[in-house]
Parts: structure tokens; sequence; C-alpha cells
């Protein structure tokens, strides 16, 4: 699932949930069904959810065409950040909220027993696991999540975080509470929720072949899961006798719905909607007549073998550039924020490169990018895994920032390149290189 931004078709999709919902006089940011389950809210049918949604330029978002327009900047931002396709969690949002931040399960006689809730229906169980087990969220951000909540750092504080031998109803009512103030917080900060969703897609892609159907398979069912493919991911949960058939079903279309918006403009499979999506798709060219398990084997998200995702990084320089980036995107928040550019690249892409500024006979005729052609001589970018990646700044409204434009913007890039090296002399800066001095966005490992 290689970085894509929203395409025109993908953007216009959102616009018309928004002109859909204004048309029938309904609202992206108001509730209207009421009681909250497993909340000390669960019995009052009276109550109206209202999201108090700021966006990132400190204003109040009031309308549906300005929420969709803020949805749209955040699914380029994270995308691009997390380096997925927008496309794919913007319709998987769709299918989870309908772009409802203010979304959760409702009781009825029939509903599974879910916390999900919020724009991308994250369940209460796998929001704790994301700040507290795999840090996917910065400490700013999980203070707003938490803000209010008692004993938020503790399992006992979570509905359904314990598991059931560790469960003291004394704790119950703290726990009804805190799923108050908890929906709440999601629901007044979309942006939080949609970068906790990134995250996680981003860890389950890099567990399944990058294949976007895998992806979104095991979103649904487990983010546990590992597979080359989607037929494997799929007879994993099929042959686990935990599971029944339904259970693997409703995966199975969560998939097929969320393909059905990205490239199915008539909304033949789609099966869950009702006909405010009619006509309206993502604009992906996706052949329909291959069976299902087969998702991504003649779709467009078949790509060549170069990429941008930080996981083909060797194990120290991946863990230095997380670092490294969380901690400047924290620093320049509402600012600048940085983004792996070129990891690992095929010997052809390594040589485009090469052939800028070069005449046919490789004579050098103006400026040129690199020495290194990616056959004769490889660049560490040319190798797997990589010791090499190039980066990117952006301000926060999705400019670039070039670094080779002044001082200021080179003190950017060098501000991050020191972090990533923090005290270790193998890292290198491309800045500082002598045969190309200007190299401004490359760091690469020397051992």
């Amino acid at each position: 699932m290689p970085y894509s931004k929203l395409t025109k078709d993908g953007e216009n999709f959102i616009k018309a949930i928004a002109s859909y919902y204004d048309n029938n006089n309904l609202s992206m940011l108001n509730g209207n069904n009421g009681s909250l389950p497993y909340s000390d809210k669960e019995n009052d049918a009276t109550i109206i959810w209202k999201a108090n949604v700021i966006d990132e330029f400190g204003n109040l978002i009031k309308t549906n065409d300005k929420f969709a327009s803020y949805l749209i900047r955040l699914y380029n931002k994270y995308s691009s950040i997390y380096q997925l396709d927008a496309n794919v969690i913007a319709a998987q949002a769709y299918e989870e909220s309908r772009y409802k931040t203010w979304a959760y399960v409702k009781s009825t006689a029939n509903s599974v027993d879910s916390t999900a809730s919020g724009i991308a229906q994250i369940n209460i169980k796998t929001l704790y696991d994301l700040i507290y087990n795999r840090h996917f969220l910065d400490d700013s951000e999980v203070a707003i999540l938490v803000n209010g909540m008692e004993f938020s750092d503790q399992k006992f504080a979570w509905r359904k975080v314990q598991k059931s031998n560790e469960i003291n109803s004394s704790y119950i009512p703290l726990q009804k509470t805190n799923r108050r103030i908890l929906f709440q917080n999601m629901i007044d900060n979309p942006h939080i929720i949609i970068k906790a969703q990134a995250a996680l897609m981003n860890f389950i892609a890099n567990r399944n072949a990058n294949l976007a159907s895998s992806a979104l398979f095991a979103y649904s069912r487990g983010s546990y899961l590992e597979s080359n493919n989607y037929i494997q991911i799929v007879n994993q949960v099929s042959m686990n006798k935990n599971y029944n058939k339904s259970y693997v079903d409703d995966g199975l279309k969560y998939v097929q719905h969320i393909f059905g918006y990205l490239g199915d403009k008539d909304n033949q499979f789609v099966t869950s909607l009702d006909n405010n999506t009619k006509g309206y798709w993502f604009g992906y060219k996706i052949d329909f007549s291959f069976d299902e398990y087969f998702a991504d084997s003649q779709s467009n998200y078949v790509q060549d073998k170069s990429t941008n995702d930080p996981y083909a990084l060797t194990p120290i320089l991946r863990i230095a550039f997380f670092n490294a980036q969380t901690t400047f995107n924290a620093k320049y928040k509402n600012q600048y924020y940085v983004v792996p550019n070129s990891i690992y690249r095929t010997p052809e892409k390594q040589y485009d490169l090469y052939k800028i500024g070069r005449d046919a006979h490789g004579n050098i005729i103006g400026p040129t990018k690199t020495p290194l052609d990616g056959y004769n001589n490889l660049s560490d970018h040319n190798k797997y895994k990589t010791k090499a990646f190039d980066f990117a700044i952006y301000t926060f409204d999705s400019r670039y920032v070039d670094g080779q434009l002044n001082n200021t913007n080179r003190a950017l890039y060098e501000e991050f390149a020191n972090l990533v090296i923090n005290g270790n002399s193998a890292i290198v800066w491309g800045g500082n290189f002598k045969n190309q001095p200007n190299d401004v966005v490359h760091i690469q490992l020397n051992n």
C-alpha cells in the first residue's frame, strides 16, 4: 500500500457526503441518537453529543463542508507521515463511521459487545494499547485524550481493557464515567484519532506485505495477524477454532465494501450503504470480476519494489529515524513535520536519478543528483535492508520546505539530521558531503 494523496475523486467523495448531510439536515459534528453504551449515560436517550472540533488554524468547525475540508487535509497529512494510501484510510473511515466524528456502536438486542467510537471507530481496548503499550501517540496527544479521566494510566479505569479474571466490580462506576469523558475527548479531536488509525494501519500493513486488502482485513479482525497474501490471512482466521464463519465473513465484507468505495462508481459491490454515495468513488480502476481473495492482484496497489517505508531500513537507522521524527514533529507542532522521502530504490529508479544532468554518454552537462548509477556503482539506497534514507520537511499545511533554498530551511534539515545522528558517528548527513555538499535530504549509516 504505497503512499498516495487523495485523488480528486476521493476529495469529491468526502465533499459529497458532507452535502448529503446538509441536504438531509444532519450533522457530522452533532450526534442525535442519545445513550452511550458502557458509560454513565448508557440509559440516557435524551443526550445529544456535540463535537467541539478545532482545526489546525485554531478555528472552531461548525459546518459539514468545513469539516469535510478538514478531513481531506488530515487524511493527506497522516497518509504522508505513515506512508499510506490516503484513499484507503479515508474509504476505511467512511465504512467505520460515515465520517461522523461522534459515531459509536449503538446498544441493540443484536449488537456486538463493542466500545468502538469516533471517526475511525477505535475501541477502548485498542486505544489503550496504542497509547500505553505501542506508544503510537505522543505525550501531548495522550494528555488531550485522557483529560478529565481518573487513573487514566491504569487498566482498571478503562472499560474492557482488563482480562476477565482481573475485573473488580467496584471499579465499574469509574469505568463508565471515564468512558463518557474519553468519548467526548475522542469526538473533539478527530485529528488524534485519524493519526492513531494511520499509525495502526502502517503497523499492520508492514506485517502483511503492504497489501491493502490484507491490512484492512487485519484491522477488522485482529492487528496481530501477519501474512504474505490475502488468502493466507483469511485462512489464518478461518482455521482458528475460536472464530465462526460469520466472523470471517464480516471481515471479507469489510474489505469488499472499502474496495467498493475505491473502485466501484455504481456501488454494485457495496451492500451496507444507503444511496448517499451513488455515483461517487475514489477513482481506482479495480476489476471486480476476479475472486475477492485476490483483491490486490489486478488493482493499482501492485507497485515496483521501491519504497519510502522506514521498515525497509536497517534496524539502527530505522529506530534513529522514528525517534528523531517524534522529537522533531513534537517540537514543531502546528509548524512543520518530517516524512521519509526515499528509502529503498530499485536500480532503475537509481539510474533515472543518475541520468539527471548527464547526456546519453554519461557526460555531465548540468546540475546532477547522484554520481551512482545503481548498476556499476550502487547507492546505499539500492541495498536491502537499506542503510540510507532521504527525508522531506513540510509546513503544517503540507507545503514542501526546500532545504537548498536558503540557510533557514537548510538549518531545519540539519537540525533533523542531528536528531537522527544523536552522537552516533557512524550516521552521517549528506549536507556534510564533499562531493555532493547540497544533499541536505540524505542520511546514511557508514558501517
